[in-house]
């Protein structure tokens, strides 16, 4: 049986109509366009987080909670699961070690944060990531920032652990930050 290739495909038609995103277990594993998940970020209540999606001069920090940080911009909840590609533009996520600190954190289902993978300069891996008490594979969990700035992280969880949601934090403006799961950033 041929694998069907979906992250080409700008347009599906069927004699219903058109396909306008294909969804699995919630999460939307194709679409025509690009949907920015921090629009549609949720607090622990379900409602959208502080009316946007984000939430500007905080950053996350070890322990999943906020800390001021001027020029950080925070996401709310995202839905993504073990195996998701989330990729990340219109703000930056450093390269290197400087005053503001950038995580990517994971939660369960009860928004109970279980891991997660910042840069922050001490690190003793080799890649400058730290990766916080075994709940994510240093060996198989990356991150990597395109020739256009696009930050594609991957996530692998050591041992039995499972995600449900994220939460990021870069320097930048809330309104020009786009975080897609399983999409490409056009």
């Amino acid at each position: 049986m041929a694998k069907l290739e979906f992250a080409s495909v700008m347009k599906i038609s069927t004699p219903q109509g058109e396909v306008v995103h294909v969804e699995c277990n919630g999460t939307v594993v194709w679409s025509g366009e690009t949907v920015n998940r921090v629009q549609l970020s949720i607090d622990t209540d379900g409602s959208i987080y502080n009316s946007s999606g984000f939430l500007e001069g905080y950053r996350l920090s070890s322990s999943g909670a906020l800390k001021e940080q001027e020029g950080s911009v925070t996401t709310g909840f995202i839905p993504a699961t073990n195996g998701c590609v989330i990729r990340m533009a219109g703000v930056s996520w450093p390269q290197s070690h400087s005053a503001d600190y950038s995580y990517i954190c994971i939660y369960d289902a009860a928004f109970n944060k279980i891991g997660h993978l910042n840069m922050n300069g001490a690190s003793d891996n080799g890649s400058g990531y730290s990766w916080d008490d075994g709940k994510l594979s240093d060996g198989a969990s990356s991150v990597s920032i395109d020739e256009n700035g696009v930050v594609t992280f991957s996530l692998v969880p050591s041992g039995n652990a499972v995600f449900s949601y994220i939460r990021i934090n870069a320097e930048g403006n809330g309104a020009d930050m786009i975080v897609t799961i399983n999409q490409e950033i056009k």
